[in-house]
């Protein structure tokens, strides 16, 4: 009888009332989205590869993606990095869970040929993909080409006069014809002969070249509007007494969303034992580190850490600023190639 008086009573009365108002507020909270701790931003894409088809080298394709926020907390998109000749915008940078932004990319196809996978890696505050690939694919014709692409006329003696053949052909209904060539560098010199399918462009070097790594490059002028110019590079190397090993640093593009970033090393020495100092060690990103450390009296081992192997690598420099007479400025050039990227 005493226990029943007491739930009869006011004190009881008043403890059903609270506990019943401690498990409604505790319903609610439960029915609220997760947030805080943890919450996680999630990239997505559902149609993460574009298929552009069969292009001509002279024109450009574009495509906008549509990236998603399937998380639970603010996505924050960063840096879209991607190959040369190509542009990204971003339409926002902050994406809301359940919404999402676009990702409007252009693709010069001037210098491609065959078929083509160029990945684009979008960075983000997304702990399981802090890289999201987009992709664009297809198949690019050459009406107008240069072969080679590129002149390499190797080691050099500084007073040598070494000659190479580029050949300028056109596949294409109207003939192409070569009107006007402009060298740039002092270093070389170029010709043209007329040919049936197109034109012989003979480029020399022009001695005295200067010690270590001369650039330069061939602008091929054609009087057809739509294809304007070609560019061909050129290069000769004269030896000198520094040896860098290797002489240019190779990467692998990140295969699919995990990109990892990697460690190369560069050794520094003379031929002659001549005593230099490293006085500037230029980096083309930021984020990249140096550590250099010398070795004996005419050595130096570099190590350069945190590189991210993306293919807007290809071509960018880092540059070893130094007190030698003979190489006061060593370019290493940086060759990105295209691993097992996701199709």
């Amino acid at each position: 009888m005493q226990k029943e008086s007491y739930r009869k009573g006011p004190k009881f009365t008043k403890l059903r009332k609270i506990f019943r108002a401690v498990l409604a507020l505790s319903l609610f909270v439960l029915s609220l989205p997760v947030m805080g701790a943890g919450s996680t931003p999630k990239i997505a894409c559902k149609a993460h590869v574009y298929d552009f088809g069969t292009m001509d080298s002279s024109e450009s394709t574009e495509h906008t993606f549509v990236v998603s926020n399937e998380g639970t907390a603010d996505l924050e998109i960063g840096r879209i990095r991607g190959c040369c000749g190509a542009t990204a915008e971003c339409a926002t940078n902050r994406v809301a869970p359940g919404t999402n932004t676009t990702v409007k990319i252009k693709f010069t196809l001037a210098g491609r040929q065959g078929v083509q996978k160029k990945a684009f890696y979008v960075a983000s505050n997304d702990p399981n993909q802090p890289y999201y690939q987009l992709m664009m694919a297809g198949t690019v014709t050459v009406m107008v080409s240069v072969q080679p692409s590129t002149v390499d006329f190797g080691r050099v003696q500084k007073d040598a006069v070494v000659e190479q053949e580029v050949r300028f052909c056109s596949q294409a209904k109207d003939v192409v014809s070569v009107t006007n060539l402009i060298v740039e560098g002092k270093c070389f010199s170029a010709s043209k002969e007329t040919t049936a399918d197109g034109a012989r462009i003979k480029v020399k070097t022009v001695p005295p070249l200067s010690q270590g790594v001369s650039h330069g490059k061939v602008l091929i002028f054609t009087d057809n509007a739509k294809y304007g110019s070609l560019e061909v590079p050129l290069i000769a190397t004269v030896s000198r007494d520094i040896v860098v090993v290797p002489e240019e640093l190779s990467l692998v593009a990140g295969d699919g969303n995990k990109v990892e970033p990697v460690t190369r090393y560069i050794a520094l020495r003379s031929r002659n034992g001549k005593k230099f100092n490293i006085k500037v060690a230029s980096l083309p990103e930021k984020d990249m580190k140096v550590d250099i450390s010398s070795v004996g009296d005419n050595g130096y081992k570099i190590i350069i850490s945190n590189i991210m192997p993306f293919e807007d690598l290809e071509g960018k420099n880092i540059v070893l600023t130094t007190d030698h007479r003979e190489a006061m400025e060593i370019i290493i050039p940086i060759h990105v190639s295209i691993g097992n990227a996701k199709k």
